[in-house]
C-alpha cells in the first residue's frame, strides 16, 4: 500500500493554474501588440487627411469619418469635368508637401465659403479650400 502513492491534487491543480496564467499573459501581450499595430495605423491616416484643429488628435471614430469624407473629396475631383482629359490629376495641381500639410478651413473661413456659396461648403469644395 505504501508504493501506491498520488500526487497531491494541489501540485495538480497549481500546475494547471501557471499554465492559464502564462497563456493570460501570451494573450495580453498578442492584444498589446494588436493594439499597438492598429493605434499606429490611425496615427498614420491621421497624417495624411487634412484636419480642422492640428492641435486636437481626432477620435479614431473622428479619424475615419474625416478619412471618409477625404476619400470622397478626392473621387469627386477625379471625376469632375476636365478631369478625364488629363486637365486635373491627383497630382497636377497640389505638391507632395502641400497634400501633407494641407488643413481643412476654420469656422471663420467656413462661414465665408458659406456666405459665398449659399451654404454649407461641400467635402470637395473643403478640400479644394483646404489646398488653395
Amino acid at each position: 500500500l505504501e508504493e501506491c502513492k498520488f500526487p497531491p491534487v494541489a501540485k495538480a491543480g497549481s500546475s494547471t493554474v501557471a499554465v492559464q496564467k502564462q497563456r493570460r499573459i501570451a494573450a495580453n501581450a498578442r492584444e498589446r501588440r494588436r493594439m499597438h499595430g492598429l493605434n499606429h495605423a490611425f496615427d498614420e491616416l491621421r497624417s495624411v487627411i487634412p484636419a480642422l484643429d492640428n492641435d486636437k488628435k481626432l477620435s479614431k471614430y473622428e479619424t475615419l469619418q474625416m478619412a471618409q469624407i477625404y476619400i470622397s473629396a478626392l473621387a469627386d475631383l477625379l471625376r469632375a469635368p476636365g478631369s478625364s482629359d488629363g486637365e486635373l490629376s491627383p497630382h497636377s495641381h497640389f505638391s507632395d508637401s502641400d497634400e501633407a500639410h494641407a488643413e481643412l478651413p476654420s469656422e471663420d473661413e467656413l462661414s465665408e465659403l458659406r456666405a459665398l456659396g449659399h451654404g454649407t461648403p461641400s467635402p470637395t469644395q473643403m478640400i479644394l479650400f483646404a489646398f488653395s
